[in-house]
């Protein structure tokens, strides 16, 4: 992992703490929850998926353009 140069040096300290924490033989009484505090927009299919054919299919884009109110 490189880190950049104009990190400090607590930042570094924190960052091996964690790592530590990777290394951890597993223990079932203390169990490791890992999260990911980033925004992830959960997702899923509202249309079946159409099965693939030989044939020509219909291709829709789904570009748009957007209109404020008042204009054309």
């Amino acid at each position: 992992m490189s880190i950049l140069p104009c990190t400090s040096s607590a930042f570094v300290c924190h960052m091996e703490d964690v790592f530590h924490v990777y290394q951890r033989l597993h223990d079932s009484a203390w169990p490791m929850v890992c999260f990911d505090d980033g925004a992830k927009q959960l997702v899923k299919d509202v249309a079946a998926p159409i099965a693939a054919t030989l044939q020509p299919v219909e291709i829709i884009d789904f570009e748009y353009e957007r209109h404020s109110p008042g204009t054309s």
